[in-house]
């Protein structure tokens, strides 16, 4: 049989969707029947030898332009992209695989198919992405099982033949590794040495420049065994071969090298492929009836953009942080996650002496070692962006979810005294059933051992102990409202009411808690400058009772009154919300016991908020 990529080749002068197609047809040696399952958002066909593709619907509700888009050749046809097993040292196509089951559920699709005494059930699943919250992110898992009598070595190969809208030659972004256009390498060993380890998630557009449709990869953090490696590439150099020699001069954006970007095939013709069990050495050693499985997610993705002179600026980051219980703490994953702004020079001139400064909410925080504010330059030392090209600075960041819910950072970029600040919105969840928050002393720093006590009325329904880093989780939870006690030794204790629902939006109660000396009232802001959303204003009562929080404007005059009554002594915490404030001081005044705190609010919302 002539390989898909030599028919592909050979076909000079022929348009590139002809070729394409023809070479896929003259591999099929009879008619495929296909099945798929969608949302409002994309859609799955899958054919009954297990190839398949992916494109949108709606795509991303927020965007027009990507609706309707192939986010793989072909759609909705499956042809391209393609899945191979090795077992004991000898690769077969998946796809000339005896298959054995073939079915669509509402939200999935899967096969099973039989290959060399090793069954392969692939399922494709609609998930809700990391891109955009949406359930507009595809599952591809691979469940692999020795249907033998003795032991086999097995690996597996996918690969995705990545089209964005027209664009056969989607380029990529990897955060803390930049544009990628030429083949690329990532390898899961750490002995390697010169290439990158495996990337969390991986960027896909359609034009890096000024992108309409962005899709995203997740190759790691799933929950399955990382891949052993993955290679951005050449589709004609990837289709049908177990291996993949790169070529680090290879543009699969620009084949020909004549500076102009065709979109088409061979010119322009991207592809992510993905090992697990590479090379031989790594491979799963599967006794009778063991099995294995392995997956990665493809899908919408989202990216921030802005533009300014001299720079147009991207953001990217997870557009949702997921908190889970564990050890009796609690943590945000991914942690920590990675926050990367893209310079791209318009100006017409070379860009010198550019910065770039992250700047956080409470409930953010820099990871060890990473610092705020770092030069806007394409290669370290350098300074300067030259014209045309794009700077990509990273930040390491974690999360303890001081604040539930959408969240948000933004990044400064200053040059030649002007400067300019977009946001990125991230959104924390809560731990459905769940009680959770990190009790700190009143400088901020982690409280470990103090006791927590759940109350319903007058019922004890659970405890727990603030860990190490001062988190805290009270799983096991049924909805409704709930008294907490925080007790810390030589610390007065303090008191707060929980809300606790059943869904990872709105379903725990996320609660710093602030354990100080206390003895008289005394308050603070945080955050401030207050720049978006809300002031919460956090103060400590030294007995029960009813208190009032007051804010005032620059004149004087009153323009909020928020009650705060608690059953006991402690911190206890009112929120402001600054949605139709003008920019300025403003102050307030605390009222509780017979005693007043007062303190001062800045608000300075960002440019066009």
């Amino acid at each position: 049989m002539i390989g898909l990529a030599l028919i592909k080749l050979a076909i000079v002068g022929a348009s590139a969707a002809y070729f394409k197609g023809a070479a896929v047809s003259s591999l099929n040696v009879r008619p495929l029947a296909n099945t798929s399952t969608s949302n409002r958002f994309v859609e799955i066909v899958v054919a009954d030898n297990g190839k398949f593709s992916i494109g949108t619907k709606e795509g991303d509700p927020r965007r027009a332009s990507d609706n309707d888009k192939k986010l793989l050749f072909g759609h909705p046809s499956p042809s391209t992209s393609d899945t191979m097993i090795r077992v004991d040292g000898i690769s077969y196509s998946l796809h000339s695989a005896s298959t054995s089951s073939f079915s669509a559920g509402s939200d999935d699709v899967t096969i099973t198919l039989t290959t060399a005494s090793v069954q392969v059930t692939q399922r494709l699943r609609l998930v809700k992405g990391i891109g955009t919250r949406n359930m507009d992110t595809i599952e591809i898992r691979y469940a692999v099982k020795n249907i033998g009598s003795g032991s086999r070595n097995v690996s597996l190969r996918t690969q995705l033949d990545t089209q964005l809208g027209s664009n056969d030659g989607a380029p990529f972004r990897v955060p803390k590794v930049g544009a990628v256009t030429k083949d690329l390498a990532f390898d899961n060993d750490p002995a390697t040495v010169g290439i990158s380890s495996i990337p969390l998630s991986t960027l896909v557009f359609d034009n890096l420049a000024d992108p309409t449709v962005i899709a995203l990869f997740q190759f790691d953090g799933l929950g399955y065994t990382t891949p052993d490696r993955v290679v951005l590439g050449y589709w004609p150099a990837s289709v049908n071969a177990w291996d993949y020699t790169v070529d680090p001069n290879r543009s699969f954006l620009d084949n020909n090298g004549d500076g102009t970007i065709s979109g088409s095939s061979p010119d322009s013709d991207s592809s992510a492929i993905v090992w697990w069990g590479y090379p031989d050495a790594r491979a799963f050693s599967l006794a009778a009836n063991q099995e294995v499985a392995v997956a990665i997610r493809y899908g919408l993705g989202d990216y921030t953009f802005l533009n300014w002179t001299p720079f147009q600026i991207g953001l990217f980051s997870p557009s949702e942080l997921v908190a889970s219980a564990s050890g009796g703490g609690y943590s945000y994953t991914p942690s920590p996650f990675v926050a990367s702004a893209f310079f791209s020079n318009v100006s017409g001139s070379t860009v010198a002496s550019a910065q770039a400064t992250i700047r956080l909410r409470p409930g953010f925080e820099l990871d060890t070692g990473e610092s705020a504010g770092k030069p806007i330059e394409v290669s370290a030392g350098s300074g300067e962006v030259g014209i045309g090209l794009t700077a990509q600075v990273d930040w390491r960041l974690k999360a303890f979810g001081r604040t539930r819910g959408a969240e948000s950072f933004s990044v400064t970029a200053e040059h030649a005294g002007k400067s300019v600040t977009p946001l990125r919105e991230i959104y924390l969840t809560t731990i459905p059933n769940a009680v959770f928050g990190q009790v700190t002393n009143d400088r901020g720093i982690p409280v470990s051992g103090a006791a927590i006590r759940v109350l319903s009325g007058a019922t004890l329904v659970g405890t727990g102990a603030s860990q190490a880093d001062g988190t805290y989780s009270v799983t096991g939870l049924g909805p409704g409202r709930y008294s907490v006690e925080v007790t810390a030794a030589g610390l007065p204790t303090s008191h707060y009411d929980a809300l606790v629902t059943t869904d990872e939006d709105s379903g725990g109660s996320s609660n710093p808690v602030i354990l100080a000396a206390g003895g008289k009232l005394e308050g603070f802001v945080y955050p401030n400058p207050v720049r978006q959303g809300e002031a919460k204003i956090t103060f400590f009562a030294p007995e029960a009772g009813s208190a009032e929080v007051r804010i005032f404007n620059s004149a004087g005059q009153l323009i909020r009154t928020i009650s705060a009554d608690a059953p006991g002594p402690g911190w206890r915490a009112v929120n402001w919300n600054i949605d139709g404030v003008a920019n300025g001081i403003y102050f307030y005044q605390v009222s509780a016991g017979g005693q007043k705190a007062r303190g001062k609010i800045a608000v300075g919302k960002w440019r066009g908020r």
